[in-house]
């Protein structure tokens, strides 16, 4: 089997830097493993045991608080990937999809 292709080096500095622009904004060792998990995955849905295999692997086992330790890592992943044209999409009860678009993802816009 072939490696998987790696995040493009225009957005990403392995392990532990989103670049964009001029600025480089750091990841924990979680946030990275959730991003290139989602990577290798990009398009398809990855269902949490999926993600959770890939921070946890055999002995190691996940904390209880698992489903919400994920919530936050995928909230924090998404704001530092604004501004690089990946987009990580909830697909309530059954997982997360990555995105890649054309152009940059903005930020959302603030309610008037």
């Amino acid at each position: 089997m072939s490696e998987p292709e790696p995040l493009p080096a225009k957005y990403f500095d392995p392990p532990d830097r989103i670049i964009v622009g001029a600025e480089g904004r750091r990841v924990s060792p979680q946030e990275w493993t959730v991003l290139q998990e989602l990577w290798r995955c990009r398009g398809n849905l990855v269902a949490p045991p999926a993600l959770m295999a890939a921070l946890y692997p055999a002995p190691k086992t996940p904390p209880d608080q698992f489903p919400n330790l994920l919530k936050v890592t995928i909230c924090r992943l998404r704001a530092k990937l604004v501004g690089t044209p990946l987009c990580i999409e909830t697909v309530w009860g059954r997982g997360y999809r990555l995105r890649v678009g054309e152009a940059p993802a903005q930020a959302p816009a603030a309610a008037a």
